[in-house]
């Protein structure tokens, strides 16, 4: 272990109040591991470096490997329509669903209304279900015109190699991939997680300000293949990164992908028109300079991978803490500008004001921004007040506890052209930047853009 390291963890993990971390670093063709805190707070055993976390939307690239692996085995044709392979397949715009193809699926050009749906119970959570489910989703762009972040392409994703093989999506990911690496500690199905040493998530509890135990240790297990279950150590994701690194093949010598598919997964397909521009390759999203990574959330869990191909390197950050993107941010930093990159900082703040003139009002037309803008999940709301934006917002389903479907508002505060900054009295969106985008002739935007998924005018 690097000197130091431990106590940096430590540290960082009590200064914000995150519950568990685990921590794995390869480079210099060496591996380096650590682990603090507790995998649940009320039990309080410890987090130790083979302790199975939630690595959430990370997930995705597992799903974008097995599809490529299908492309390799000439089952999938990347620019073939999925409704060629799955003919049954209904959303609420069909003309448009037509038009999606198999590689719009994992990057996110897909276009289907899709950030997450309401969880159905037990009985009615298989993956096929959420696929009959999907039929009343419309879009929120044409198929391949934007980026935006869709889970549902990406169920749809692994129903598709599912229904091709005539095995589970469960079942692929561990024969396909867990197995042929060595990944011992590394889990697809939720009640696997019992034979293991396994973390749940936390948040901060406001009364106390101390992390509290999610009553959800699950998101809708028919989002598994988007991110809802899927958990392993730290190690166990480097290991997968480095199958990654050496263009899909693993350490022990196993071809898991061809050395086109793995390099294809690292190029740039699209580019999120919002303020964060994360741009996308196909199940990875692509960092300057030469990174590929994706993080993950779920109920209060918040986990990411950094892989920089070209120095052969992979830092995996797993935390069990709504809170964790702070521990991250902080451990994740050194190794990003080691390699060139920015690392993750607060949000621009509004641009100067000339005197006399509020702080929450600079000099912008609000006209273009006003209206409602909506998704399957969320409901946002632009008002003028003022000579001022505010943003109101109302989630249609609370499916994080720490959620609530009551409406809450906050103001915006202009730092360019049709980006801001959104004020105090919002969760998950206090102090973060958001746009606007896509004008009509008349210069009404036609997207709001809050974090990396597009959500579409309707009045």
């Amino acid at each position: 272990m690097r000197a130091g390291l431990q106590s940096i963890i430590d540290a960082e993990r009590e200064k914000h109040g995150v519950a568990g971390v685990s921590y794995a670093l390869y480079e210099n063709g060496s591996l380096t591991t650590a682990a603090s805190g507790q995998i649940n707070v009320v039990t309080g055993v410890p987090v130790t470096t083979d302790t199975l976390m939630h690595i959430g939307s990370i997930t995705k690239v597992f799903t974008a490997t097995l599809v490529m692996q299908l492309v390799d085995e000439a089952m999938l044709d990347l620019d073939r329509p999925v409704l060629d392979y799955i003919p049954e397949l209904r959303t609420a715009d069909m003309d448009a669903l037509a038009q999606v193809t198999v590689a719009m699926l994992i990057n996110h050009q897909s276009g289907i209304d899709g950030v997450i749906i309401p969880d159905e119970g037990p009985d009615r959570e298989r993956i096929v279900d959420a696929i009959a489910r999907f039929a009343s989703l419309g879009q929120v762009h044409e198929p391949g015109a934007a980026v935006s972040y869709c889970n549902v392409a990406c169920v749809i994703a692994g129903y598709l190699c599912q229904r091709i093989l005539g095995r589970s999506w469960y079942a692929l990911i561990e024969d396909r991939i867990f197995k042929p690496l060595g990944m011992r500690h590394a889990i697809v199905q939720p009640a696997d997680a019992l034979l293991h040493r396994s973390s749940v998530g936390h948040y901060r509890d406001p009364a106390t300000g101390l992390p509290k135990r999610t009553s959800v240790p699950f998101l809708l297990h028919s989002f598994a293949p988007a991110g809802a279950t899927a958990m392993m150590s730290a190690t166990d994701l480097i290991t997968f990164a480095r199958m990654h690194i050496n263009n899909g093949v693993a350490d022990n010598g196993a071809r898991i992908l061809s050395e086109q598919s793995a390099k294809l997964m690292r190029t740039k397909t699209g580019t999120y028109g919002g303020p964060q521009k994360t741009a996308f390759g196909l199940g990875w999203a692509l960092l300057d300079p030469g990174f590929v990574r994706h993080s993950g959330g779920g109920p209060g869990i918040l986990s990411s991978l950094h892989v920089h191909p070209a120095s052969g390197a992979a830092l995996a950050i797993l935390t069990n803490s709504a809170e964790g993107s702070s521990v991250v941010d902080a451990l994740a930093r050194e190794f990003l500008l080691g390699r060139g990159s920015e690392p993750p900082g607060a949000a621009a703040q509004p641009a100067p004001q000339d005197k006399g003139v509020p702080s929450t009002n600079t000099r912008f037309d609000p006209k273009p921004f006003v209206g409602t803008y909506e998704g399957v999940s969320t409901v946002f709301i632009v008002e003028q007040e003022n000579g001022q934006l505010i943003l109101r917002v109302r989630e249609r389903s609370a499916y994080y506890e720490t959620m609530t479907t009551d409406e809450h508002s906050a103001s915006l505060r202009a730092v360019s052209d049709g980006v801001f900054v959104v004020g105090p009295g919002i969760s998950g969106y206090s102090d973060q930047q958001v746009g606007f985008i896509t004008p009509d002739a008349e210069g009404r935007m036609q997207h709001f853009a809050p974090s990396g998924s597009l959500f579409k005018r309707t009045s």
